[in-house]
């Protein structure tokens, strides 16, 4: 059963690896918060052999241990030959920290409402075709049942 999900898995990112390919004209960018799932995805598009992107939304809460890991992962991953970004959230044209946006929005993130999860992921949808591994966000967002607050994205090189 195992290797049955994989193999469709790698199917999967192989067929939206050529879509990304062949509408946008770009790679596939996997997106990766330092977790588990996102660690997966990861795997799984080295395994398929595709031509893939990283993109690391830098969320300004994550645990230091988190933000060593990634480090590390894209220099590993860029030592492959893989292109690997670093997404700043911007908001109204402007740098946000989750600090800065709580005033803004008037409200504490919560379960159903992820600030800077709905202004980076409406971002980096806006570059070229994005595998994310938030799997019930992802969904609620390409189907409408998410309001996102539109943003302008500025990718960065990871250094």
């Amino acid at each position: 059963m195992g290797a049955d999900l994989e193999r469709t898995a790698i199917m999967r990112l192989q067929e939206a690896a050529n879509m990304s390919e062949r509408f946008y004209k770009a790679p596939l960018i996997v997106t990766t918060s330092g977790g588990k799932d996102s660690s997966v995805c990861i795997a799984l598009a080295e395994r398929a052999g595709i031509e893939f992107e990283v993109m690391h939304n830098h969320t300004t809460v994550d645990a230091p241990e988190t933000v060593y890991f990634i480090r590390n992962e894209l220099k590993r991953l860029e030592q492959k030959g893989v292109k690997c970004f670093l997404n700043y959230p911007y908001y109204k044209g402007e740098r946000v920290t989750m600090w800065s946006l709580i005033p803004q929005k008037l409200m504490p993130p919560t379960r159903l409402v992820r600030l800077l999860t709905m202004i980076m992921m409406t971002a980096a949808g806006s570059l070229n075709h994005v595998c994310a591994s938030a799997k019930r966000f992802a969904i609620r967002l390409l189907t409408g049942r998410i309001r996102t607050f539109g943003t302008i994205s500025n990718p960065k090189k990871y250094r």
